[in-house]
């Protein structure tokens, strides 16, 4: 009896042996690819959930007010001209904080300015008021024409802890939104909450959500640390620091208080006029305002105020915002066939009163979505997937290096 050739057995046994391990580290690969694209697909429902509360700040400063009071935390994306009678621009993010039309950013985006544009997350572009800033938290307060934005819950920042995976949504160069993932890196005492996470120039004022889609806070700036005793800075650009939602709020009550004593409300809302472009007609007036008080009723054709004749739509808006609350006056509206001049006196904007309605809308809409199982996953289903992925990803790493 012959001998047996060994290798035209073994050449049969090896090549089933590669084919069967490359079939498994294929359906190895296959399994990560499927995790990481419906990781992809949870991400973009968390995107789509706090785009409306994104939007883009476009300030305009006059050279002679060239300061960068922040450029030590984050540099931002701006325009400088070589002609010194054109503007600076400055680029940064804004928060969506009421459908009102209120708008926060950083101080240092808008602080200065001489005009300021805002860009809206369905493109539109607006004029923005800057209605103050504070400077105990450096944040700056905004008003556009209220806009029907859809609303984002607002998360609770206390729950994060170490670890957590955050969201952070803002402008990068001037694209909107850009997005990046990353964790929390560390709660301060003060309740600042440390992150970290690929911070563009723009992220200034960016809002940044949790695992849940639900925003709990805003980018203050990004983390650098000396190098050495020559002043010389290392950049860390992927650390940033995030205010908490709810100091936030704090921040933009009392800009809005301050800004109550000096500009006056009527509690009236305006559309426009379908016969004349000039004068706004009364659409919705609040009970208990100056004007249900005056007599003022929905449909009235506001013709002038305190005298003076309205030239244009705005014009109300700018003369009543002029105005002293407690001021006596009068104003003189067209209903039906008559016109009426009616005394009015002007009265104060209960901000606090708005906001914490707004707030509990906010936390009404996260709990519904929480009972219902909204299309955007929760915080723990989310990390759990995080952890999935990154624990595949390194056994098949390990696997591969280890191959015969």
């Amino acid at each position: 009896m012959g001998k047996v050739n060994m290798d035209s057995l073994r050449h049969p046994v090896v090549s089933l042996l590669t084919v069967l391990w490359f079939a498994w580290i294929s359906a190895e690969m296959a399994a990560s690819q499927t995790l990481l694209s419906n990781l992809e697909k949870e991400i973009a429902a968390l995107v789509e959930q706090g785009e409306p509360a994104v939007t883009s700040i476009y300030a305009y400063l006059d050279m002679d007010n060239n300061k960068d009071e922040d450029s030590p935390l984050l540099s931002f994306f701006s325009s400088r001209s070589s002609e010194t009678n054109l503007p600076r621009i400055k680029v940064g993010t804004g928060l969506f904080l009421h459908n009102a039309g209120f708008i926060v950013t950083r101080k240092s985006v808008v602080a200065h300015a001489c005009s300021i544009r805002v860009r809206l997350y369905n493109g539109e572009e607006l004029d923005a008021e800057l209605i103050g800033i504070d400077d105990e938290k450096e944040i700056g307060l905004l008003r556009v024409a209220s806009q029907d934005v859809p609303l984002v819950p607002f998360g609770r920042p206390e729950k994060l802890s170490a670890g957590s995976w955050i969201i952070v949504m803002g402008n990068s160069l001037g694209v909107t939104p850009a997005v990046s993932l990353g964790n929390v890196s560390a709660i301060r005492e003060n309740g600042i909450i440390q992150i970290t996470a690929n911070i563009d120039p723009g992220h200034n004022g960016s809002p940044v959500l949790n695992a849940a889609g639900e925003i709990i806070g805003m980018v203050s700036g990004r983390v650098d640390y000396p190098a050495s005793r020559q002043g010389l800075y290392l950049t860390v650009s992927n650390a940033a620091l995030v205010l908490p939602i709810d100091q936030v709020y704090e921040a933009a009550r009392r800009i809005l208080d301050r800004y109550a004593e000096k500009h006056g409300w009527l509690g009236i809302t305006v559309r426009s006029n379908a016969r004349e472009e000039v004068h706004p007609v009364i659409s919705r007036i609040e009970p208990g305002s100056p004007a249900a008080k005056a007599g003022l009723a929905v449909g009235d054709v506001i013709l002038a105020f305190n005298g003076q004749d309205l030239d244009h739509y705005y014009a109300l808006l700018g003369l009543v915002k002029n105005s002293l609350p407690g001021t006596q006056t009068s104003i003189r509206v067209r209903r039906g066939d008559r016109e009426l001049e009616l005394p009015i006196t002007i009265g104060r904007m209960n901000y606090t009163r708005l906001f914490e309605a707004n707030r509990q809308t906010r936390s009404t809409l996260a709990r519904k979505h929480e009972a219902i199982g909204f299309k955007a996953p929760s915080r723990l289903m989310l990390e759990k997937r995080l952890l999935e992925m990154e624990r595949q990803i390194r056994e098949l790493r390990a696997k591969i290096i280890k191959r015969p």
